[in-house]
């Protein structure tokens, strides 16, 4: 499909070997740069998903299962649609938008990513999804120009620099040098959305799916899922930090919100409205994504994850008393925030 992502993107782009390029990258992956560089000569001779069994069959279902795209249903998205999946990586949810017809951008920084994320859609033929490489936080869109933007897990890595996440585990082994030292990760955050919020249409969409920092689970211990960290979610913003500088020799910069500063934070950015769904187990393979009133209709569902009968039992109890019969909705695993301009 002929469509020019200079229409969208007020930077100057071109097109090179299949994607478009701002001249700004960088590296975020949950695999290091060598795992990530060694695929690379299979794609064109494998099949994209071939490749991932291949290479790293353990993020096979993270990739291509279709339960990825559970809240996205919601946006009733058309042909006629311009949507930008900002942080797209392997295209999770890009593949599935650009079934829809509609015409699809997908930003990334990581350009192995983006390979894999074209073959992908050459295999299928869907030519109408357009991958830029491009650091979301130097990038700028023309006014008025799109429809839809998701932000799907993306929100809270917006003030970190390059990221090997499977590094950010393990204690004093990772560092990463910031690129808005100066800033807090909200600073961060919220310019980005007011960027997003003038590139909207009138009554445009932003899909922002994000852990709660106040996840039930936290409360019990439960290890932060950007940096391994148990109970660090729950804390002051300053405790926060000098925790993870504690064990791991970095600043904590992945913020995560609860439900009321997530809705402050969509509205200091300039939406109208922000409506809050609660995602259970967790945005990325949503089995449920209830509204406020739809939590009467809560059922355990957290719980099938668990291997022994003992962690199921814990995790069924700790399910039914919270939403079941509290229906604690601010409580939940993840949310998802339609944001309407």
């Amino acid at each position: 499909m002929s469509f020019d992502p200079s229409t969208v993107i007020d930077s100057p782009i071109t097109l090179d070997d299949g994607i478009w390029r701002t001249g700004t990258g960088g590296y975020w992956s949950m695999l290091d740069k060598d795992s990530m560089a060694a695929f690379q000569g299979d794609l064109g001779s494998m099949s994209a998903q071939d490749v991932v069994r291949k290479h790293f069959p353990d993020l096979e279902d993270l990739i291509f299962s279709p339960r990825r795209t559970g809240g996205i249903g919601m946006l009733d998205i058309g042909p006629n649609d311009v949507v930008v999946d900002a942080g797209c990586m392997w295209g999770a949810l890009t593949v599935p938008l650009a079934r829809t017809g509609a015409t699809v951008i997908g930003l990334d920084q990581t350009e192995h990513s983006l390979n894999l994320l074209r073959a992908r859609l050459d295999e299928e033929g869907l030519d109408n999804a357009h991958l830029v490489q491009t650091d979301l936080n130097q990038i700028t869109f023309e006014p008025n120009s799109i429809d839809v933007l998701i932000l799907n897990g993306v929100m809270e890595w917006l003030a970190e620099g390059d990221i090997e996440a499977q590094k950010m585990w393990d204690t004093h082994a990772y560092d990463t040098d910031t690129k808005q030292k100066r800033s807090t990760p909200r600073d961060v955050q919220l310019r980005f959305l007011k960027t997003v919020c003038a590139a909207l249409n009138p009554g445009g969409r932003l899909y922002l799916a994000i852990e709660n920092r106040y996840d039930v689970a936290n409360f019990f211990g439960a290890r932060d899922p950007h940096t391994g960290q148990r109970g660090i979610t729950i804390l002051p913003r300053g405790l926060q930090n000098l925790l993870a500088q504690s064990l791991t020799g970095r600043s904590y910069r992945a913020w995560i919100y609860g439900e009321a500063q997530l809705v402050a934070l969509l509205s200091d950015a300039g939406f109208k409205t922000a409506t809050t769904h609660y995602v259970f187990p967790d945005y990325r393979y949503p089995d449920l994504i209830l509204s406020k009133d739809g939590m009467r209709q809560f059922r355990p569902v957290r719980y099938l994850k668990a291997g022994r009968f003992v962690t199921k039992l814990y995790w069924y109890v700790l399910e039914t008393v919270f939403y079941k019969v509290l229906k604690w909705g601010a409580l939940a695993p993840s949310f998802v925030v339609i944001g309407r301009k």
